[in-house]
């Protein structure tokens, strides 16, 4: 998106593919709000939705895990926090929205009366900041 937003503003564009000039630049910006984000994220440990996303975000560095279904998630952060399944969806919103996650369709075949798997995703700078 933000690659697209700077090509978009760039007055004197001679073709229809972002440079990678374009894309290093998108790359940086995006890495800066991802460490903006973080520091927020650790400065607000007070409140119980932020307690309940470091945990999984702690349960996925833990694991090492870069891609899992979310019920799989669901399963592994069973308990303290999480007692069902859907207990855990606000908090996976909360993640994706901060930049940590995000969720798609699993591209698998949904079988009758249930419903499709969802991916969990991990932003690879999670793990970078880690090191």
């Amino acid at each position: 998106r933000i690659a697209g937003l700077l090509y978009v503003a760039e007055p004197d564009r001679d073709d229809d593919e972002i440079s990678s000039d374009t894309m290093r630049r998108a790359i940086q910006i995006g890495q800066y709000f991802l460490a903006h984000s973080s520091y927020a994220y650790s400065m607000m440990g007070s409140d119980i939705s932020i307690k309940k996303a470091q945990f999984v975000l702690g349960k996925l560095k833990k694991e090492k895990i870069t891609s899992i279904k979310r019920w799989e998630l669901a399963k592994l952060c069973r308990g303290k926090f999480f007692k069902k399944s859907e207990d855990l969806y606000p908090t996976l919103e909360l993640l994706q929205s901060c930049g940590y996650i995000m969720q798609t369709d699993a591209n698998t075949q949904p079988t009758p009366g249930r419903r499709p798997d969802i991916l969990v995703l991990v932003n690879p700078e999670v793990y970078r900041q880690s090191e």
